[in-house]
């Protein structure tokens, strides 16, 4: 009865966001549904595409975790995702730059809000109590060489997650791992390559049965011309062990130096997860606020809002000086 009672609950979650199996494993597997999210708006506006850019926030290790190379202060991110207009996904993180490479922490808590549903028995289920939570640990290195001239050759990283889901009254554990690089050539600069494996690690286990955490290999390369409205292209395949592949494209431009104008767009195997997305982000100093939005089809869309941060001195002399003739750079060519 247990164990009908746990698929049952199952069963109305991947209903209720099947629209978007993405995110999810295969119909009947109840552990890690939102394992596989992707909470930054900056990627999720190109269609989920990016794993070969580099960042230096912590949302973007979630799609690649060596994409958090270009960290350069410490930089703190928080993050709402409204899901279908009932999924709260909520994301707090923070990044660290060292000597000896990137440190970061992150949090995650996804709640499924009230869903009202009885079990084979006819008593009513408390859903409200269903959530995923995880705390995610990155670092990243990056790659390159400074003689004759400096040049960084892109970067490898890896995430460590302790990861939690609750199921009604149920739970489950799990330890997975991520792991990822960012490859760049000297004569073609402008192009970065990227592969990313993602969510290997232990099974989680409801009452007596195990299921896997939704695995996903992603491969990708993207292309940016800083002096051309600071124009990043993005294109990724990603390959999901549980729930059928994705193609990703997307693009960003700067019409202004504090406006980036983003859209992508997934296209799916399995036709409801395709769609057409777009969002943008605003710059103030050291605060960036990005925004995505993701139409859902004949239900309601995605809704995400990253707040980021950078806080404290540079991890370097060199570091500031290479950032404030970038940034004087580009706002000089995108005004």
């Amino acid at each position: 009865m247990l164990e009908k009672r746990l698929v049952s609950l199952a069963a109305a979650l991947i209903v209720l966001l099947g629209s978007d199996s993405s995110v999810f494993a295969a119909a009947g597997v109840t552990g890690g549904r939102m394992f596989s999210y992707n909470p930054n708006p900056v990627t999720s506006a190109m269609g989920d595409a990016g794993v070969a850019l580099i960042s230096g926030n912590a949302p973007s290790s979630i799609l690649n975790p060596a994409s958090t190379i270009d960290t350069y202060r410490i930089t703190g991110s928080i993050n709402n995702s409204l899901i279908f207009n009932t999924i709260q996904y909520n994301f707090l993180g923070a990044q660290f730059p060292s000597s000896i490479g990137n440190f970061g922490i992150s949090f995650m808590y996804a709640g499924f809000g009230n869903i009202d549903h009885l079990d084979n028995s006819g008593n009513s289920v408390n859903m409200a109590s269903s959530n995923d939570l995880g705390l995610i640990l990155n670092y990243s290195i990056d790659l390159k060489e400074t003689m004759p001239v400096e040049f960084m050759y892109g970067g490898l990283g890896v995430n460590l997650k302790l990861l939690r889901s609750n199921l009604a009254d149920y739970s489950a554990e799990a330890f997975a791992a991520d792991i990822g690089g960012i490859f760049r050539f000297a004569d073609f600069d402008n192009i970065s390559l990227g592969v990313a494996y993602k969510n290997f690690g232990s099974k989680m286990k409801f009452i007596k049965e195990s299921y896997d955490l939704p695995q996903v290999l992603s491969v990708g390369a993207a292309y940016s011309e800083k002096d051309f409205f600071n124009l990043k292209v993005a294109i990724d395949y990603n390959s999901q062990i549980y729930s059928g592949n994705f193609f990703s494209a997307g693009a960003s431009f700067s019409p202004i130096y504090f406006l980036d104008l983003r859209s992508g767009v997934k296209l799916a195997e399995k036709s409801l997860d395709t769609d057409f997305r777009m969002g943008f982000a605003l710059e103030i100093q050291s605060v960036t606020i990005d925004y995505s939005y993701a139409p859902g089809q004949n239900i309601d869309g995605t809704h995400s809002v990253n707040l980021s941060c950078a806080l404290g001195s540079f991890a370097s002399e060199k570091t500031a000086y290479d950032y404030y003739l970038k940034e004087h750079f580009r706002k000089a060519v995108n005004i």
